[in-house]
């Protein structure tokens, strides 16, 4: 994989990331919001309903007492003061609780009792406006007040409490869990810009190593590949100048077969050099497989000299989609081997198929084995079983299957003959 993609994969999961923590703080500061509105609206309405009830309480002793039904004028009457105190005294505890602005009861659309916070104590003559009032049983939020209405029948007689809460200290609050969330989501933020910062940092000196280390392994296998041509190229070389040197005339033309042929020989090894050192880029695309088969058939009647060796061809494929070039190449290599380790009269099968998402080419020969030590081996650069040969052919295969997001790999068969297994995905 690289560095341009791994960078743009971190930095996805870093977005990825900042989204997700970013939709957990707007999360958490509704939530408290919510919980605060919700709260607010518990404490005015258990406030409502405890004066509610201390009020029934006071109205139907009053009532029961004085055998009438309740009017304001009782709080007057020295019997009934001590009731009152008791229940101002409540209200006083529980404005003070609270921390009401304004607390008010009304009779019959009249003020009854009414308690302000500049005031020092409950009011039976009330500061407040003598006109009809009109109870809306709704809560209302304006600026840093809140305004609850309740109409409570009492013995068929309407009473109407009123109250307002100061609620500058829920909206500071909720402001400030704002600004602590706010805080550590910038803090996270930077945080996690920091670590993509360093990620991206370290893939990237990650892949300058790495660099460094393939160029050593390049340079590693040059000198071995500079080593192994020399030796192919002098063998080569010798076999030309010991058939010039001994050639005898009623033998020429076969000296001249043999010595084309070691030409042919050194031609093919300098192809599969210039073809090691190619980049390999593929370039996908659908192609017919027919043509790719005709294709591969004149190839294997260039290889098929001496041995008359066979090719079966099984097809179950109307396409392929790859690229066509360096599959090409990859299954000429193959069959080249599959023809050096055949026996005479041999047959080799060229098989194209399909299963579930991937295309799949199979070789087999009748050849030897490998056995199960070499199987990996085979697959590395310049190393070779044969007495001749560089040992590229197997390494070239591997990297092109590797650019398909492939794999290469060999299996031996019962009772002989072994077979080799291209395979990459359709898509």
């Amino acid at each position: 994989m690289d560095f341009k993609k791994i960078r743009n994969n971190i930095l996805l999961l870093g977005l990825f990331s900042l989204i997700v923590f970013t939709l957990w703080t707007g999360f958490q500061i509704f939530y408290f919001k919510n919980y605060l509105e919700k709260t607010l609206i518990s404490k005015a309405e258990n406030s409502l309903n405890l004066i509610e009830n201390k009020l029934t309480d006071y109205v139907q002793f009053l009532e029961t007492y004085y055998k009438i039904p309740f009017i304001p004028e009782f709080a007057e009457l020295p019997e009934s003061k001590g009731w009152l105190l008791e229940l101002i005294e409540f209200l006083e505890a529980l404005f003070k609780k609270e921390k009401f602005l304004n607390l008010a009861i009304y009779y019959q659309n009249k003020p009854f009792l009414s308690w302000d916070m500049e005031e020092a104590e409950f009011k039976t003559s009330p500061k407040l406006p003598k006109t009809q009032f009109q109870c809306k049983e709704e809560l209302v939020v304006k600026d840093n007040t809140l305004t609850a209405c309740k109409l409570v029948r009492i013995e068929k007689y309407p009473y109407f409490i009123y109250l307002t809460l100061d609620i500058s200290y829920y909206r500071k609050t909720f402001l400030q869990y704002t600004a602590i969330v706010v805080l550590v989501y910038l803090l996270n933020s930077v945080l996690i810009g920091y670590f993509i910062l360093k990620l991206i940092k370290a893939e990237k000196n990650r892949e300058e190593i790495q660099k460094k280390l393939n160029a050593e392994k390049e340079l590693a296998l040059l000198g071995k590949m500079s080593a192994t041509i020399a030796h192919e190229i002098r063998n080569t070389l010798n076999t030309l100048a010991l058939l010039l040197q001994t050639r005898p005339e009623e033998e020429a033309k076969k000296y001249t077969t043999q010595t084309i042929n070691e030409i042919q020989k050194l031609s093919h090894q300098f192809q599969d050099i210039l073809i090691f050192t190619k980049d390999i880029k593929i370039n996908l695309e659908k192609f017919p497989v027919e043509d790719f088969i005709l294709e591969l058939n004149l190839f294997f009647s260039s290889l098929n000299t001496s041995k008359e060796l066979t090719l079966e061809v099984q097809n179950f494929l109307q396409e392929l989609y790859g690229d066509r070039f360096w599959l090409k190449k990859a299954v000429e290599n193959l069959l080249k081997n599959a023809v050096s380790a055949s026996p005479p009269n041999g047959k080799i099968i060229l098989k194209f198929y399909d299963h579930k998402d991937k295309f799949f080419i199979e070789v087999f020969d009748e050849g030897e084995k490998i056995p199960p030590s070499e199987q990996e081996k085979i697959f590395e650069a310049f190393y070779t079983t044969k007495k001749e040969g560089l040992g590229i052919g197997l390494y070239l295969i591997k990297k092109i299957m590797e650019a398909h997001k492939g794999e290469v790999k060999v299996e031996n068969l019962e009772p002989k003959g072994k077979i080799f297994i291209l395979s990459w995905k359709k898509t």
